[in-house]
C-alpha cells in the first residue's frame, strides 16, 4: 500500500526461522542472494549501509536499529545525481523490517517511510519484487536442506556422469562452453566446420541434461522457459533500480 505521506508497507511469509532470515538482512553474502550487486554493511547503530542495488544505482544510509533476530532499521537514499532518484538523497528515508515467528517460518513486515510522493509507488513495486526474490531463495534453501537431510538419513547416493571426447584444444572447448549462444553458428572454412561440429557435441550434452536426445529439437515448454529466463535477465539489466 502507499499513502500521501510517502510511506509504503509490505508483508510476506518467508520459509525460514527468524534467526536464519535475520542474517539475510545484515550479511553481505546472504543479502546478495536477493538484492544488490555489491554491499558495504556495518550492522550496528550508526554503522554504514551502502548497497549497489543495480548497476550504477547505489542506496546508502546508516543502520538505526539492529535487534537480532527480530528487527533491523536503516536510513535509505540514493547517491545518484541524475534522474528522479536524486530527489531522495542518502539517508533521507527510513526502512524498518520486523520479523515475527509464524508456523515453521517468519512473517516479515517492511515499512519504508519519508519517501517523496513521486517515488513511493516505484519503491513499493521494487520492494515487492525483491521480497518475492527473498521468499523464493529462502524456499529453495529450505527445500535443499530438507533434501540433504532426507538423503543423509537414507544414506543412498546416486551419481550421474556423462562424457564425450571432443577433438578440440581445452581453450577452444572453454570458449564454446562460455559462449552464450544456444545453437551453433555458421563459421566459414575448415576450422569453422570443426568448431561447428564441436559445438553440436556440446549442444548434445546440454540437451541430454534436460532429458532430450542429442540433436532433437527442444520441447515447446523448454523453449518457453528459456525465453522467460532471457527476458527476465534483460529486464534486470535495464531496470531503474
Amino acid at each position: 500500500m502507499a499513502d500521501d505521506t510517502g510511506t509504503i508497507e509490505r508483508e510476506i511469509f518467508i520459509a525460514l526461522p527468524p534467526e536464519e532470515l535475520f542474517r539475510y538482512l545484515v550479511e553481505p553474502s546472504l543479502m546478495a542472494r536477493w538484492i544488490g550487486l555489491s554491499h558495504d554493511l556495518d550492522p550496528q547503530p550508526g554503522g554504514r549501509f551502502r548497497v549497489e542495488v543495480s548497476s550504477g544505482n547505489i542506496a546508502s544510509g546508516r543502520f538505526v536499529e539492529v535487534l537480532p533476530p527480530r528487527r533491523v532499521a536503516f536510513t535509505w537514499g540514493w547517491e545518484n545525481q541524475d534522474g528522479d532518484l536524486s530527489l531522495l538523497p542518502p539517508g533521507a528515508s527510513l526502512v524498518e523490517i520486523d520479523l515475527k515467528a509464524k508456523d515453521s517460518g517468519t512473517l516479515l513486515r517492511l515499512r519504508h517511510c519519508r519517501l517523496p510522493a513521486d517515488l513511493a509507488a516505484r519503491h513499493g513495486a521494487r520492494w515487492s519484487f525483491y521480497l518475492a526474490n527473498l521468499q523464493e531463495k529462502a524456499a529453495t534453501r529450505e527445500n535443499a536442506c530438507n533434501h540433504l537431510a532426507s538423503g543423509a538419513s537414507s544414506m543412498a547416493t546416486k551419481t550421474i556422469r556423462q562424457s564425450a571426447s571432443i577433438g578440440a584444444l581445452p581453450m577452444d572447448v572453454n570458449e564454446m562452453l562460455m559462449d552464450s549462444r544456444s545453437t551453433p553458428t555458421s563459421p566459414v572454412g575448415r576450422a569453422g566446420q570443426h568448431q561447428q561440429r564441436h559445438r553440436r557435441q556440446l549442444y548434445g550434452l546440454g540437451n541430454a541434461h534436460f532429458g532430450l536426445q542429442p540433436g532433437a529439437p527442444a520441447r515447446a515448454q523448454d523453449r518457453s522457459s528459456l525465453a522467460r529466463t532471457r527476458l527476465a535477465a534483460r529486464s534486470l539489466l535495464h531496470r531503474d533500480f
